[in-house]
């Protein structure tokens, strides 16, 4: 799912390897992701999620634990903005709009909470957009290139 580069740690280049293969699965996806975003390898990672995270992959990993968001509270799931238009860059997050259950009430922090899990499951920061809460302008050019995730 994501690209990892370490540079300097082995002349053999086996740490490389390694911390490449961390991706196959998402324990490992979830431990490599703690990993970063705790710095215990800061100055010795680089990384390209780009290069290999697509609006495909990160579908496919949503619709994945549609089960476990549904289960949150969330009932239909669209990804939008630079990643739906294949436009992503290396510091790109990805851009997802929520259609909430109306019967259950969100507070900010259970917001927080799932944005944060849903940057765990895809492997990259996630910026969550209550679908209701959208601006008029962001509504009509995410309805032009929002794609369903569920």
């Amino acid at each position: 799912m994501l690209c990892l580069h370490c540079s300097g740690v082995d002349e053999a280049g086996s740490a490389v390897v390694f911390l490449l293969s961390l991706f196959h699965d998402d324990f490992t996806r979830r431990a490599a992701a703690w990993l970063i975003s705790s710095r215990q390898l800061r100055g010795f990672l680089v990384l390209c999620h780009n290069l290999i995270v697509d609006k495909t992959v990160i579908i496919t990993t949503l619709r994945e634990h549609a089960a476990e968001l549904k289960a949150a509270g969330i009932v239909h799931l669209r990804l939008h903005g630079s990643m739906a238009r294949g436009q992503q860059t290396p510091a790109s997050d990805v851009d997802l709009i929520a259609d909430m259950d109306v019967n259950r009430r969100f507070s900010l922090l259970d917001m927080v909470r799932l944005e944060r899990r849903l940057g765990e499951v895809v492997g990259v920061p996630v910026d969550l957009s209550p679908s209701h809460m959208l601006k008029d302008a962001v509504r009509e050019r995410a309805k032009r290139e929002a794609l369903i995730a569920f």
